[in-house]
C-alpha cells in the first residue's frame, strides 16, 4: 500500500536537508522522477515553484531545491513517518486504525483500508498541478478527515444498529448519499484533488469489557 510504496521513494539522509539549507551550487543535482509520480521544485530566488511529472530526469537550476514531503505512516497513522521528494499519484491504498464510540457508549477499534488516487485532468495546467502539493501531508490530512466523518456518524448510532449495518454506516458517512439515497462512489478533497474511491473494513474490535459483552450478546441474538 502507500505506506510501502511511498517509503520506497524515501530520500537518503543527505538530501533531506534540502527543505531548510541552501545547497552547494557548484554540484549538479539530478533526480529521476519515476512513472506515475511527480516532484515539486522551488526556485528560492524567483520564489516560484514548478512541478515535474515522471518519467523524467530533473536537473536542478542553481537556485532551485526540491520540496521535501513529510507524510504520515504506520498503523494507526502518525505524522512525519515517511520523508520523500516524490509524490506518487496512485491508485494505491493506506490503512488506519481509529477508535469510535456509539451513542450508547460502546467503544470499538476499526481497522480500515482506503483506496486513493490523485485526479490530475491536465498535467500541463500549472494551477491544477500545484494543487497536488498544497497539502503537505495528504495521508494524515485524509485520515483525519475520514475518521472525523465516521466518528460523527457513529456517535449518533446505537451499538446494535452499528453492529448490523457497520459497512453502510461507515461508507455513507464518508462518501455521502446522492439524491436517490444511494452511497456516492467517491470522496474528493478539492484542495489537492485527492480521491478516495473505496473503504475496506478489515476488523471491528471491542475496546473495553462492556463492549465485548454487548458484542457477544448481539452475536447470540443474531444466531437465535
Amino acid at each position: 500500500g502507500s505506506d510501502k510504496s511511498q517509503q520506497s521513494t524515501t530520500t537518503s539522509g543527505g538530501s533531506s536537508k534540502s527543505s531548510t539549507t541552501k545547497r552547494d551550487k557548484s554540484k549538479l543535482i539530478t533526480y529521476r522522477v519515476p512513472h506515475n509520480a511527480c516532484v515539486q521544485i522551488y526556485d528560492y530566488k524567483a520564489k516560484k515553484a514548478r512541478i515535474v511529472f515522471g518519467p523524467e530526469l530533473v536537473m536542478l537550476g542553481p537556485d532551485e531545491q526540491f520540496t521535501l514531503l513529510s507524510l504520515s505512516g504506520t498503523i494507526p497513522k502518525k505524522p512525519n513517518q515517511i520523508h520523500t521528494l516524490c509524490l506518487l499519484l496512485g491508485p494505491d491504498f493506506f490503512t488506519d486504525v481509529i477508535v469510535i464510540e456509539t451513542a450508547d457508549h460502546a467503544r470499538l477499534s476499526l481497522q480500515l483500508s482506503y483506496n486513493w488516487h490523485f485526479a490530475v485532468s491536465d498535467m500541463t495546467d500549472e494551477k491544477e498541478a500545484s494543487k497536488l502539493f498544497s497539502v503537505p501531508d495528504f495521508v494524515g490530512d485524509a485520515a483525519k478527515a475520514i475518521a472525523s466523518r465516521i466518528r460523527g456518524a457513529v456517535a449518533g448510532t446505537q451499538f446494535d444498529d452499528f453492529h448490523k449495518n457497520s459497512a453502510h454506516i461507515i461508507r455513507s458517512s464518508v462518501f455521502g448519499l446522492d439524491e436517490n439515497k444511494e452511497v456516492r462512489s467517491q470522496f474528493v478533497f478539492p484542495q489537492n484533488n485527492l480521491v478516495i474511491t473505496s473503504i475496506d473494513i478489515q476488523s471491528v474490535e471491542p475496546v473495553d469489557q462492556r463492549t465485548r459483552d454487548a458484542l457477544q450478546k448481539s452475536v447470540q441474538l443474531a444466531i437465535e
